[in-house]
């Protein structure tokens, strides 16, 4: 039971560390008036991030990070970022 509640914190702390690298990556884009980032790999805490966008329309931006868990699971969360 332990061991399920180890890995489950650390899937939680994965996926804090993949919402923290897109508002990061949202930040940086928008300082910079971009429409896409370039493809990229983080590491952070022994785990690979690999972040890339989409470009959905002029006024839309998809940011998405990839990642595979220390559960062995694969994951991705994304967000879109509207400009105005």
């Amino acid at each position: 039971v332990l061991f399920i509640v180890l890995n489950e914190r650390q899937t939680v702390s994965e996926q804090l560390t993949a919402y923290e690298l897109l508002q990061n990556t949202f930040e940086e884009a928008r300082a910079m008036n971009l429409n896409n980032i370039s493809e990229r790999t983080i590491e952070k805490n022994g785990t690979e991030y690999s972040l890339y966008s989409q470009t959905t329309s002029e006024l839309h931006m998809q940011i998405c990070v990839q990642w595979n868990g220390r559960n062995g699971r694969s994951y991705e969360e994304c967000g879109v970022a509207h400009y105005d």
